[in-house]
């Protein structure tokens, strides 16, 4: 409790003390993804999609405390506006403790490494915890560089997410690595990227906002996949691809919830046959249903049949496209190792400067 009580001061005076608040745009994550480009702001749009995990989540209290972040890394800065120098700056404001962070740092949560923990797929659950993934240390990186006018951009890796400055020379960042540099050869053999998947931008791209967004979906897909909502996953992962038609995560996984909705229509139609008749979910009260009622069972299962195959087929294309991407389907052993040993050089020479 000692420990957490910097914190929840750090919290609670941030957000009440930015004098004027902003107002981003975008409800919904189809409101924000129909915004041109440039007044998609990243920060908002992931409090945004925390909300399918976190229904009460007071989206205007983060936007506050991510306004007031921003502001400290700005003030910090003095003026100063070389890449390198905003970097530093960043990394410092994350990563080391100190007045400006509550002297609670921001850091990899080594105890779910693949994410597995809703507060590890959420901007706020790492807001809150300072513990993150690649997910959420990028995330927030992201939206502060938003914040702040910079050009730093997402870029998608196989089950890893970095950021990259726009126009920067070694402009990757790792933000899983205090905010250190990597080059591209490392990830790309590291995570045994082909180079088929590095032509067709499934990886190593720098993502526009909106796919960055669109990859950002699959996560929610998941969220209501878990929760046995195939349709609403499904519906998801159309508008990730629709938003970023080169990412092959989305394809394979929309293969996947498609092949399973249609596996669980087909369960529902034979066990439906015994009582003589079957509408196909969301039919109630339509005109459609009444036109149903006066067919014979036969008829129904037949054309029913023809949406089951429809979604296999669907399913099937999906399957395709993320093959033809590259798509990498198990992130290397190895890549997280390196990760974990980066992590333990970096806390060596943190305790020796004195900073933990």
């Amino acid at each position: 409790m000692n420990k957490l009580l910097p914190l929840i001061l750090w919290i609670f005076l941030s957000i009440w003390t930015v004098s004027a608040q902003r107002v981003y745009a975008g409800q919904s994550i189809e409101e924000i993804l129909a915004l041109p480009e440039d007044q998609i702001d990243t920060g908002h749009a992931c409090l945004v999609l925390a909300k399918d995990a976190y229904p009460d989540l007071n989206v205007a209290a983060f936007d506050r405390l991510l306004d007031e972040m921003a502001s400290r890394i700005n003030t910090l800065l003095r003026g100063r506006s070389e890449p390198e120098q905003r970097i530093g700056m960043t990394n410092t404001y994350l990563y080391r403790p100190g007045w400006w962070n509550g002297n609670i740092a921001f850091e990899y949560n080594r105890d779910d490494l693949l994410a597995q923990k809703k507060e590890s797929q959420f901007l706020n659950g790492y807001l809150a915890t300072r513990k993150g993934s690649c997910l959420t240390m990028a995330m927030l990186y992201l939206a502060l560089a938003d914040r702040l006018g910079w050009p730093i951009r997402a870029v998608r890796a196989p089950s890893h997410y970095f950021c990259r400055y726009v126009g920067m020379k070694d402009g990757n960042i790792e933000a899983t690595s205090f905010g250190g540099f990597s080059p591209d050869s490392a990830y790309i053999t590291d995570l045994k990227i082909p180079e088929e998947a590095v032509r067709s931008g499934a990886y190593m791209k720098t993502l526009t906002r909106k796919e960055y967004l669109a990859t950002l979906l699959e996560v929610n897909a998941r969220l209501y996949h878990d929760r046995g909502d195939l349709r609403k996953a499904i519906y998801y992962l159309e508008l990730s691809v629709a938003n970023d038609p080169a990412f092959s995560g989305g394809h394979w996984n929309l293969a996947n919830y498609t092949y399973r909705y249609a596996k669980k229509l087909a369960a529902e139609k034979d066990q439906a046959a015994a009582g003589g008749r079957f509408l196909p979910p969301g039919y109630a009260g339509s005109p459609q249903m009444r036109q149903l009622e006066e067919q014979s069972a036969a008829t129904v299962r037949m054309r029913y049949g023809d949406v089951i195959a429809g979604l296999i087929a669907k399913s099937d294309w999906h399957r395709a496209k993320a093959k033809e991407l590259g798509i990498v389907l198990e992130s290397p052993e190895e890549f997280l190792k390196s990760q974990l040993e980066n992590i333990a050089k970096n806390d060596e020479k943190a305790r020796a400067e004195g900073i933990q």
